[in-house]
């Protein structure tokens, strides 16, 4: 019966509560800063709610190199902000990863992580993977249009993960009014036999991509035990 009501769960919106983030350059040069605002809440409707800092936050550089993020975080509200200073050309691979939180309405944990690409000038880098699971752009994720397709593949500990939904939405700076019906709000893709997807991005603006999975590990919650379900999110920016 857990797996069962975990599963529909995961195959509707009621996971749309994720990380937000938004940057206000996604393309930059060699020694320029970009500023991100981070929240948790839904994106479409721009519902902003208290997030958690981020356990670890760090900038993969195109060589390997992990750039720590943490000592940049400041309060903003229910969000937080913080910067990447760009030391060289390539793509950066921002990541957050998150602390375990139980969320009650849904009787599960989620680990969240969450990533975004900063294009520094030279194309190298953007295809990179995350240890365990992961989204990975096979669609270079800048220079987007309206109406591009988006193409990736869901990976998890080195392997594709096929038959998966995935959930694609839209960042709004102010709530529509009024709200479209649900179904024009989060959109719902699923990964084939390679584990690979497409989604079409029909308006500029943020877009985010959300895959989850069911771990085979529990966690304890007020002496009951529940499952814990990964989130990764990859955040890109489609232009006008």
């Amino acid at each position: 019966m857990r797996a069962l009501l975990l599963c529909l769960l995961l195959t509707t919106s009621l996971w749309a509560h994720f990380h937000t983030l938004i940057p206000d350059a996604t393309r930059i040069r060699k020694g320029e800063q970009v500023s991100f605002r981070l929240f948790w809440g839904h994106p479409f409707e721009h519902v902003v709610m208290p997030s958690a800092r981020p356990q670890t936050a760090f900038a993969v550089a195109p060589d390997g190199t992990q750039l720590d993020l943490s000592e940049s975080f400041e309060r903003d509200g229910a969000a937080w902000r913080f910067s990447f200073l760009a030391p060289g050309r390539g793509d950066y691979q921002i990541v957050l990863r998150f602390a375990r939180v139980f969320v009650p309405e849904q009787e599960l944990f989620f680990e969240d992580t969450v990533r975004m690409n900063i294009h520094v000038q030279v194309q190298q880098g953007w295809q990179q993977r995350l240890d365990g699971f992961d989204v990975v752009p096979l669609t270079r994720p800048y220079g987007l249009r309206a109406g591009a397709p988006f193409r990736f593949e869901v990976y998890s500990n080195g392997a594709p993960v096929p038959g998966l939904d995935v959930e694609v939405e839209r960042y709004h700076e102010r709530a529509p009014d009024p709200l479209p019906d649900e179904v024009f709000i989060t959109g719902v893709e699923r990964t084939d036999a390679l584990g690979q997807c497409q989604a079409w991005l029909a308006e500029a603006g943020f877009w985010s991509v959300t895959a989850a999975r069911e771990t085979d590990r529990g966690a304890e919650q007020d002496g009951a035990r529940y499952p814990v379900v990964e989130r990764i999110t990859y955040w890109l920016q489609v232009e006008p």
